[in-house]
């Protein structure tokens, strides 16, 4: 009878095993689906448009407007208050975030200047 009691403790461990292996992946899937939106939702390609002295930003994916201004200073103030923590690649090769929010240049430290300046 111990014998039986053995098997049957044996069995069920490894259906119990099984299922829990079996449930793992989709989580995980699940997860990486779910940080992928998110990536998506804080990160934008940058479209620049220029009319006269006003520069406007847009996310050249999705069309929205991110923020319009005669300088960067003007441009990044908007962004701290819109999009804190959301990062902006601009089509030059520049990223521009948080915290410090100055232009980098993608494989390089820092970049000379932007298009847009301050002055």
């Amino acid at each position: 009878m111990e014998f039986i009691e053995f098997l049957l403790w044996m069995a069920t461990g490894y259906i119990i095993t099984r299922l829990i292996s079996a449930a793992k992946p989709s989580a995980t899937a699940s997860a990486d689906q779910q940080l992928t939106e998110k990536i998506s939702r804080i990160t934008h390609v940058v479209a620049a448009e220029q009319h006269d002295n006003l520069h406007h930003w847009y996310d050249r994916d999705t069309g929205e407007f991110l923020a319009q201004g005669e300088t960067l200073g003007d441009i990044v103030e908007v962004l701290k208050i819109r999009f804190s923590d959301h990062f902006f690649y601009l089509v030059s090769d520049h990223l521009l975030y948080g915290p410090d929010w100055k232009p980098k240049v993608l494989g390089a430290e820092y970049p000379d200047i932007l298009a847009i300046t301050d002055g």
